[in-house]
């Protein structure tokens, strides 16, 4: 439930979501829910101003990183990048950007998701489209979240 509420904007009722969850002893099944909740949360704290909610969202994004199950990854990325940007931490954009990334690569149907890394100085660097990959065939595949965001336009109207 939190997830549908963090993606319709609502930090409250994403709050109350994940009032009563706990996330100090996530069973390894459920990293990846787990984790991400995690971020849910610190986004949901940040835009309430909680100016420790975008520390928080970083801090279960990096939980996140290694775990294999790659399920709305760009997803909780981009809450760890809108928990920054609402806040004006200029890290936002990378967080962003990789999101961005993350995303393409997975509407492309690559096998191999987004190849960004670090440079030497510890920023990321910019992100470089996964082997067989373009923007010309991400932008050919039908996008499989439309028919979420229509759900949840009609439930709004």
């Amino acid at each position: 439930m939190a997830i549908v509420t963090a993606m319709r904007g609502d930090a409250v009722a994403t709050r109350r979501a994940l009032l009563d969850v706990d996330l100090t002893e996530i069973p390894v099944w459920a990293r990846h829910l787990g984790h991400g909740c995690g971020v849910l949360e610190g986004w949901s704290s940040a835009v309430l101003g909680d100016a420790d909610g975008p520390q928080r969202a970083i801090e279960a994004l990096e939980r996140l990183e290694p775990v294999s199950t790659q399920v709305l990854r760009a997803c909780q990325r981009t809450f760890a990048g809108a928990a920054l940007l609402h806040h004006d931490d200029p890290a936002a954009v990378a967080v962003l950007e990789r999101a961005h990334c993350e995303a393409v690569a997975a509407r492309c149907g690559c096998p191999r998701r987004c190849g960004c890394g670090r440079t030497p100085s510890g920023r990321l660097a910019m992100p470089r489209w996964p082997p067989n990959c373009s923007p010309k065939r991400a932008a050919s595949r039908p996008l499989r979240a439309r028919v979420l965001i229509d759900r949840l336009a009609v439930e709004r109207a």
